[in-house]
């Protein structure tokens, strides 16, 4: 049995607007959200100092939001590190042989042993994970390993 004292109305121009824009209301909420796994994310990725590896703070640095953008089922936001490296420092490495370009040697500052060094290969040791987008999302809307 129908409730007589619910009326509804449709307005699909409205609807479109609100549900599916970029501009509307839930385009502006995917947009704060992006913006705070954003934060989270500057947070969680690696800095200068922190004791792990030669970090820079350039992925952190270089970590955006692109969006809101419309998308298959509505308004949609993507959050990204614009670095070479940054899924490396995301998804971690395994040990593994650096060589140089056929033309000629590397050449960086090794802190183990104090001074710049010519090498024709190194060997990497890899590295651990650091999933900080995983964990930006994870503190925004929840989920495992919060």
């Amino acid at each position: 049995m129908a409730n007589k004292d619910v009326i509804y109305i449709r307005h699909p121009r409205a609807e479109l607007q609100a549900f599916r824009s970029p501009t509307g209301m839930v385009g502006r909420w995917t947009g704060k959200k992006a913006h705070e796994v954003q934060a989270h994310a500057i947070v969680f990725a690696p800095k200068p100092g922190q004791g792990r590896g030669y970090s820079t703070g350039e992925t952190a640095a270089n970590i955006r939001v692109k969006g809101p953008t419309v998308g298959r089922s509505g308004p949609e936001a993507t959050i990204v590190s614009d670095t070479n490296h940054a899924v490396f420092v995301h998804e971690g490495t395994h040990p593994h042989v650096i060589k140089a370009r056929p033309s000629g040697k590397m050449v960086f500052f090794w802190r183990k042993v104090g001074r710049v060094v010519f090498r024709d290969k190194v060997f990497h040791p890899g590295a651990r994970a650091n999933p900080f987008l995983v964990k930006a999302l994870r503190s925004v809307f929840g989920g495992p390993g919060r």
